[in-house]
């Protein structure tokens, strides 16, 4: 039985970690972690089935993709994948519409109540698309 593969892209490693640990407890998941959207992009033929995403993967470097130019070309390249948002931006409702007009799953505020609120969106997908295997 093939493992559910799930990448994680955020800029910052110590975020990166604390979403692999809480992620990893649930002990479905082959978890690949990446600081940017260029390097998630050019793993995509890996075949994640779910990839959460950070909006501003771009703030020590404006020449990188942020979230929104990263999902865009996820998207583009397999539809099927779900993709959660997860950010820091939690006042900007254009935002949240823009990232599921583009196709996100979800927009969670990574905040306290995010992490447990990650958890629970990635089941709730495994279970409604039937991606348990």
């Amino acid at each position: 039985m093939k493992e559910l593969k799930v990448f994680l892209v955020d800029d910052e490693e110590m975020t990166l970690e604390l979403l692999k640990f809480g992620l990893s407890s649930l002990n479905k998941f082959d978890i690949q972690t990446f600081t940017s959207g260029e390097d998630c992009i050019s793993n995509l033929d890996e075949g994640p089935d779910i990839i959460v995403l950070d909006y501003f993967l771009n703030a020590d470097d404006p020449e990188k993709m942020n979230g929104m130019d990263v999902i865009k070309k996820i998207k583009a390249i397999n539809p099927d994948i779900e993709v959660v948002v997860l950010s820091g931006q939690k006042e900007d409702a254009d935002l949240v519409f823009d990232f599921v007009k583009k196709g996100a799953a979800h927009y969670i505020v990574k905040d306290r109540e995010g992490f447990k609120n990650l958890r629970e969106t990635v089941m709730d997908i495994v279970e409604s698309k039937g991606l348990a295997r």
